[in-house]
C-alpha cells in the first residue's frame, strides 16, 4: 500500500495494548504525519494476517506468532512473491547477533514499501 508516495504500516496491536496503540496514532496525526501512512487495525490477529498476507498491496508481512501461523503466513505469501519474517513461536532477543539484531531488521523493513506487522497475542 502507499500513500501519496510514502510507505505505509499497517500494525495491528495485541488485545491488552489496543488503547495504547491508538494513543500512538493520535500522537503521529499531532506531529503532522500524514493519514494512511500508519494504519493501525484491531481484531483476531489470525483473520487480519490471513487477509493481509493475500492482499496484493502489502508487500511485506512481519509475524512473530504461533509457528502455525508462521508457517501460514510464508505459504500464503509465496502466490504474491511477499517478503516475510517470521518468529515460529520461539522467543526473541531482538539484540543477539546470531538471531539477527533488531537494527538489521528495521534496516530491511524499510526497504520495503509497506509491511503488516501484527504484534502481541
Amino acid at each position: 500500500m502507499k500513500v501519496a508516495g510514502l510507505h505505509a504500516v499497517v500494525l495491528k496491536p495485541a488485545s491488552y495494548t489496543r488503547l495504547s496503540a491508538l494513543l500512538f496514532a493520535e500522537i503521529f496525526a499531532e506531529a503532522g504525519l500524514p493519514p494512511g501512512v500508519v494504519n493501525i487495525v484491531t481484531g483476531d490477529r489470525e483473520a487480519l494476517t490471513k487477509t493481509l498476507v493475500q492482499h496484493e498491496d502489502v508487500d511485506a508481512v512481519w509475524y512473530f506468532g504461533s509457528a502455525e501461523g508462521s508457517t501460514h503466513v510464508e505459504d500464503e505469501s509465496t502466490a504474491n512473491m511477499k517478503r516475510t519474517w517470521v518468529g515460529y513461536g520461539l522467543p526473541r532477543d531482538w539484540m543477539d547477533r546470531e538471531q539477527g539484531e533488531g537494527h538489521e531488521f528495521l534496516h530491511e523493513a524499510t526497504q520495503v514499501k509497506n509491511i503488516w506487522a501484527p504484534t502481541g497475542e
